[in-house]
């Protein structure tokens, strides 16, 4: 009944039949790429759904047509959803603070101009993926992950019987007074300013936005690197000016729960840099 009410047969009858004639797309275009002579790469598509086909193909058709979809569709979830509210958030608390704008736009001038950034440039930006990750500790797009117990195990002085569920609250650990000074202020300098330090945060079970151990996202540097490239090319262009007054309870940016959590009712406004004016539109975002 639920299910009726929320219309939720209706939107994966929808997902499940797009997802179906883009594979289809997908197939028919690699199939006419390679009875073409040009080689050139220009006419390829290089998204990650075209590349899956294209592998699949030289593969001998390794994953059915059932597993391309169940993988396009977490391309769509896992992989748009969570990059694109962890996004927003990284945007909302730059647009509050034009210090750490500043900041982090000078090292992109630094190190890369107004080039497009590449993953080799992703290890040097330190400040960049230092914003990256306070925004994801501040603001981790899933707040809870839940695990079942596969048999009876002590945790200090806690047991968990076999088949407890246990819910991992990222939210409160990514904001614990134990492990981080401050813990509910928007603080990049905190992470240390080289990649290898900033591994190794990733792996000590007090940044956990991704989750930790076996079980941890296995796509999350995918994702940090994609959050690092949008946020490079919005800054290379653009300074964000928060339009909210969130000195008035009525327009304050708030967490809307769901699959993820998102930012709502957040008005920013991108304008050009100053010395880019004539090349780039000024714009405003609701989100």
């Amino acid at each position: 009944m639920a299910r009726k009410y929320f219309k939720v047969n209706e939107a994966e009858e929808i997902v499940s039949s797009t997802l179906d004639r883009i594979i289809e797309e997908r197939i028919k275009e690699y199939e006419t790429n390679l009875q073409t002579t040009d080689e050139t790469e220009s006419n390829k598509r290089r998204d990650l759904l075209s590349m899956l086909v294209e592998a699949n193909v030289l593969q001998n058709g390794l994953l059915s047509r059932s597993e391309l979809k169940a993988d396009s569709f977490i391309f769509a979830l896992a992989g748009h959803e969570t990059t694109a509210s962890s996004s927003a958030y990284v945007c909302y608390e730059l647009a509050k603070r034009p210090e750490i704008q500043k900041k982090a736009r000078e090292e992109i001038d630094r190190l890369i101009g107004n080039r497009a950034p590449t993953y080799e440039d992703y290890n040097q930006m330190h400040y960049l993926n230092a914003i990256v990750m306070e925004a994801l500790r501040l603001h981790p797009p899933v707040v809870n992950v839940f695990r079942i117990a596969k048999k009876t195990t002590t945790i200090g002085e806690f047991t968990i019987p076999k088949g407890s569920t246990v819910m991992i609250n990222i939210f409160s650990t990514n904001r614990n007074e134990k492990y981080w000074e401050k813990p509910n202020e928007f603080i990049p300098e905190r992470f240390p300013m080289n990649a290898e330090e900033q591994s190794k945060i990733q792996h000590d079970f007090t940044w956990v936005p991704f989750s930790m151990g076996n079980r941890k996202c296995i796509g999350y540097k995918f994702a940090e690197i994609e959050a690092f490239s949008i946020l490079c090319r919005i800054l290379q262009f653009y300074e964000l000016e928060l339009l909210n007054n969130e000195q008035d309870p009525l327009d304050k940016v708030t967490d809307i729960p769901g699959i993820t959590v998102r930012p709502g009712n957040l008005k920013i406004s991108l304008k050009p840099r100053s010395d880019l004016k004539d090349n780039v539109k000024g714009d405003k975002i609701n989100h």
